[in-house]
C-alpha cells in the first residue's frame, strides 16, 4: 500500500492554483453568456431515455449516500488497514457544507423556479444573507451537489492517484446531472466545483488538521498491523 504520508504536501501547482482558478473563471464568464441559455433549454427540455437514466445514476457520486457506499466496498476490500476512509468521507463532507454555507448568504433562484419570460438572469440572485428565508428554491449558488463530489474527488485522488482521470469524470458527470435536471445554472455547478476541489485539498496538505489526521491513520495502522508500525511525521 502507498505510503499516504509521503503524498501529504504533493499538492502540485496545477491542482491548487489552476484548475479552480479555470473553474471560477469559467463560472464569471457563465454567467454573461450561457447560463441562461442552458437553464431556458432544461427548463423545458429534460434528458431522455438511458442518457437520462445514467447521468441520473451519477447523481450519487455527489451524496453521501453513494460516497459512503463506495467507501464502504474500499474498506470491505482492504479490511481496517485502509483507514483513508474516515477523512476521505469527513472531507467530502465539508466540501458540500461549505457549498451550503454559501447558500445562506447568496440567494440565487433555481432555473426550474425561474419566470425566463418576465426576468433577466442576473435577476435570478435574489440578494444578500437570505438565511434559508425562501427555502430551496433559491438555494441554486453554488451546486453544493457538485462541490460534495469534486471534494470527494480531490481526496480520492489522493488516495488512489491511478484514477484521477476517472473520479473528475464523474465528478463532472454530477455537475452535468445538477444541470440537466435544472437544479442549477451552470456558473453554480462551476463555483461548487473550485469550492469543493479546494476544500478537498484542505484535507490533504500540511497543515495543523492533516497532521491530526495523520496521527489517528497512524494509530489505526498499528492497531490492525501491530508488526508494521508508521512513524508519524513530526512537524
Amino acid at each position: 500500500m502507498d505510503d499516504l504520508n509521503t503524498r501529504q504536501s504533493s499538492i502540485s501547482r496545477f491542482d491548487l492554483i489552476v484548475l479552480p482558478t479555470l473553474l471560477l473563471v469559467l463560472a464569471v464568464i457563465c454567467v454573461f453568456t450561457i447560463d441562461e441559455t442552458v437553464a431556458r433549454h432544461f427548463s423545458h427540455s429534460r434528458l431522455q431515455g438511458e442518457l437520462k437514466k445514467f447521468v441520473n445514476t451519477a447523481e450519487h457520486f455527489g451524496t453521501p449516500y453513494g460516497q459512503f457506499l463506495v467507501l464502504f466496498c474500499f474498506s470491505v476490500a482492504n479490511a481496517c488497514q485502509d483507514r483513508r476512509v474516515y477523512r476521505i468521507f469527513i472531507g467530502t463532507s465539508a466540501a458540500g457544507l461549505a457549498a451550503n454555507v454559501v447558500k445562506l448568504f447568496i440567494g440565487r433562484t433555481r432555473p426550474r423556479e425561474f419566470d425566463f419570460s418576465q426576468h433577466g438572469i442576473f435577476e435570478s440572485f435574489t440578494g444578500l444573507f437570505p438565511f434559508h428565508s425562501g427555502g430551496s428554491a433559491i438555494e441554486s449558488f453554488p451546486s453544493a451537489h457538485t462541490a460534495s463530489a469534486f471534494g470527494f474527488a480531490a481526496l480520492l485522488t489522493w488516495a488512489f492517484p491511478k484514477g484521477k482521470s476517472a473520479f473528475l469524470s464523474l465528478a463532472f458527470l454530477v455537475a452535468l446531472q445538477r444541470v440537466s435536471n435544472s437544479s442549477h445554472y451552470p456558473s453554480d455547478v462551476l463555483t461548487g466545483a473550485a469550492l469543493g476541489w479546494l476544500i478537498g485539498l484542505s484535507f490533504i496538505g500540511d497543515n495543523w488538521g492533516t497532521r491530526k489526521f495523520q496521527k489517528f491513520e497512524n494509530a489505526l495502522r498499528e492497531t490492525c498491523d501491530p508488526a508494521k508500525p508508521e512513524t508519524s511525521q513530526t512537524s
